[in-house]
């Protein structure tokens, strides 16, 4: 299992808005359908440049501020989920 830490699993959760909607129950287990998947932020963020390198996130294009908006992968979402014992959908599902 994958290790992250709290600050870590705090953005990924932002990113999918679990930080505002909750997961839902069903036979005793918790699933999440993120109804969004984006977190806007400087290119060199730290944390997300480095879930990008181990594959759990991808970015768009950057702008004349050095923005971009970073979105979480299937890998990633996998990762979150196993972490906090949730199953994630894909946002498009």
């Amino acid at each position: 299992m994958q290790e992250l830490t709290s600050k870590e699993i705090n953005k990924m959760k932002h990113c999918i808005g679990m930080d505002y909607k909750k997961p839902y129950k069903r036979h005793g287990k918790e699933f999440y359908k993120p109804y969004r998947n984006r977190y806007v932020t400087y290119i060199h963020d730290e944390v997300w440049n480095g879930f990008v390198g181990k594959g759990f996130a991808g970015h768009e294009m950057v702008d004349e501020q050095q923005m971009t908006v970073f979105y979480l992968t299937r890998k990633g979402l996998d990762v979150l989920g196993d972490v906090i014992g949730v199953h994630i959908y894909n946002e498009e599902d």
